[in-house]
């Protein structure tokens, strides 16, 4: 992992041009980037849903031993302490709750107030969301 400053210049580069996607909650470069961000699209799925997610995207890398980064497997004991601060049940967890609380109160400070906001609850609603951007698109390029 970057040291904080290294991964707030990579950050601040990558967001300087006019085009760009950052996936991600990091709140130490949220100022950076939703600054810059001109849409913000929040997957404001319920905690089951992302449990349920996280159980079958662990299931299948375990079992297929699929490569994350840099030769890195997910492990069984990766998972089985639930008192690990890194385990990823208990992270999601954590986050959901965080972000229930932080991201409407950020959203209401006037440094953010130009921020086109896609709160999208289901992956029913997201899918359809993509959708609609796309024939969006589709629109815009046969002009």
């Amino acid at each position: 992992m970057a040291e904080p400053e290294v991964f707030r210049a990579r950050v601040e580069q990558e967001t300087a041009g006019g085009r760009w996607v950052v996936d991600g909650s990091y709140s130490k470069v949220r100022d950076l980037v939703w600054a810059r961000a001109d849409t913000l699209v929040w997957l404001d799925y319920p905690l089951a849903v992302k449990l349920w997610q996280l159980l079958e995207r662990t299931t299948r890398r375990l079992w297929t031993g699929e490569e994350l980064w840099n030769g890195n497997r997910e492990r069984l004991s990766d998972h089985l302490n639930l008192l690990d601060r890194d385990n990823l049940f208990v992270w999601t967890i954590r986050q959901h709750r965080f972000h229930q609380i932080t991201y409407p109160a950020a959203l209401a400070e006037p440094a953010y107030a130009h921020l086109r906001l896609v709160r999208l609850r289901t992956p029913g609603a997201g899918r359809r969301w993509l959708e609609q951007v796309a024939r969006d698109q589709a629109n815009v390029d046969r002009r």
